[in-house]
């Protein structure tokens, strides 16, 4: 009898230290978006009325440059393409959810995706480099950088694909 006791509490304590750890990832994995998208940010993002999707080349423009030829915040653009369906968005926004601030800041930085989301007047932009799995997010605090997932990439480009704007790198 002790011992069916005692295995019933080792089973109750398992599952209580197991939820334990359910609840602390999903409190981290939301700090971490709210770190990247603060509530004013996460609205521009999920409610966007324009989103723009960019394939960016990663070499920085020289600034004699930056006025005479198309760039997003410095790299030259290769292609893009305006994203109208929202479920094409929400799948974008969600593949960069995924894995936000998992890994440590790194010193590279090649961006090669950009996105602008645009809602009434506000702005936030995405550089986004998944080759040294960094982004960039500028909005209304000004510019930070966040760790995010190289797998997000395929989403990407699926998207550039469907519109057939040319992949980075092609």
């Amino acid at each position: 009898m002790k011992l069916k006791t005692g295995l019933s509490l080792l089973c109750s304590l398992a599952t209580v230290v197991a939820l334990g750890l359910t609840v602390k990832a999903q409190w981290e994995r939301n700090n971490r978006i709210q770190m990247a998208f603060p509530p004013p940010s996460k609205m521009i993002l999920d409610n966007s009325e324009k989103f723009y999707l960019y394939s960016l080349q990663s070499e920085r423009l020289a600034d004699a440059d930056l006025k005479t030829m198309p760039n997003f915040h410095g790299y030259p653009i290769s292609g893009q393409v305006c994203v109208r369906p929202k479920p094409e968005r929400a799948e974008l926004v969600a593949a960069l959810r995924g894995e936000l601030g998992k890994r440590s800041d790194c010193s590279c930085f090649a961006p090669t995706y950009g996105v602008r989301v645009v809602r009434r007047r506000q702005t936030v932009d995405l550089l986004i480099s998944f080759a040294c799995e960094q982004m960039e997010v500028w909005d209304d605090r000004g510019r930070h950088r966040i760790s995010v997932a190289a797998k997000a990439q395929d989403a990407f480009n699926h998207v550039l694909a469907e519109y057939d704007v040319p992949l980075p790198g092609h």
